[in-house]
């Protein structure tokens, strides 16, 4: 398939909203599509390469971490006392 600069533009606006699997469809699609275009349209494929990146990152969870974490990470917090029955 050869891209244009209308078919990337499509590929941007779509993949606002897009799933991550449509995202990496979309990323793929660019990359295989970008082989042998002209400079204009590689150098807006290669931008839009990095968005769809950028949106793939947002869509993935971060692991929660089980640990607290403090502002101050040298402070610690002692231990409370407790009465004697």
């Amino acid at each position: 398939m050869h891209m244009t600069t209308e078919a990337l533009t499509i590929i941007e606006q779509d993949a606002a909203l897009a799933s991550g699997p449509m995202l990496n469809h979309y990323v793929e699609l660019v990359r295989n599509g970008i082989q042998d275009v002209s400079q204009d349209v590689r150098e807006h494929g290669e931008a839009l390469l990095i968005k769809l990146a950028h949106l793939v990152r947002q869509q993935r969870a971060e692991p929660v971490s089980s640990a607290q974490e403090y502002l101050a990470p040298w402070i610690s917090l002692a231990e409370p006392e407790r009465a004697a029955a």
